[in-house]
């Protein structure tokens, strides 16, 4: 385990000139992380590495947020749902008018107990908005249609596309991989799944706890 740890760290000091800007590259830095021939070998394919890579990536982007996309969205009179591209976490929304912008508050559908509709002396404009499968939704529903939203949400990152995360986040992919290869073949991979929390801290500026 100790070993393994010091490999970690040295694969990752090593990758800091490298920007692991492929899908291969960061192939072959999971199996050395496993120990492994970097070609493939019969357990553990390169087809089957690539797509723990893929996953990977989405991991990163899950916890980090970082591929996002802005979507302006055109409310309809009583329309509580709109369909948003491969969104994987919403990040913040605005109502906007020709005279103002003011921030929408998010909420938790399964703990929201506000108004569902507005009143007579409502504002014309959402006051909340919230995550429901692939669409955001705003609560009270619009009363008028024509207003604008602006929604900016973490987007789904395409498969092979390790380069739209940021060189700095990238080997969080790669722990992430060689943590569901290393179930894939039997090995403990606990100490990658450490190692992945403990990146994805460090990105957010969490201090690691001193146990």
């Amino acid at each position: 385990m100790i070993l393994r740890t010091i490999m970690i760290l040295l694969l990752a000091g090593g990758l800091m000139a490298a920007d692991l800007d492929s899908t291969r590259q960061a192939r072959v830095s999971v199996y050395r992380l496993l120990g492994m021939d970097t070609t493939g070998t019969d357990n553990l394919g390169t087809g089957e590495v690539d797509f723990y890579v893929n996953q990977g990536i989405k991991r990163v982007n899950e916890d980090l947020r970082v591929y996002r996309k802005h979507e302006n969205i055109t409310l309809a009179d009583g329309t509580y749902y709109y369909v948003l591209d491969s969104v994987v976490f919403l990040v913040a929304a605005w109502a906007m008018n020709s005279d103002s912008v003011y921030g929408l508050r998010a909420v938790n559908m399964d703990t929201f107990n506000g108004r569902w509709e507005f009143d007579e002396d409502g504002i014309g404009y959402p006051e909340y908005y919230f995550l429901w499968g692939d669409s955001v939704g705003f609560v009270p529903s619009p009363r008028a249609s024509g207003n604008v939203v602006d929604v900016l949400y973490a987007h789904l990152i395409p498969t092979d596309s390790i380069r739209f995360l940021p060189s700095s986040y990238r080997f969080g992919a790669v722990l992430y991989a060689a943590f569901l290869a290393a179930n894939d073949v039997g090995v403990d991979g606990q100490v990658f799944i450490n190692s992945y929390a403990e990146f994805i801290n460090s990105k957010r500026g969490i201090e690691p706890s001193k146990k």
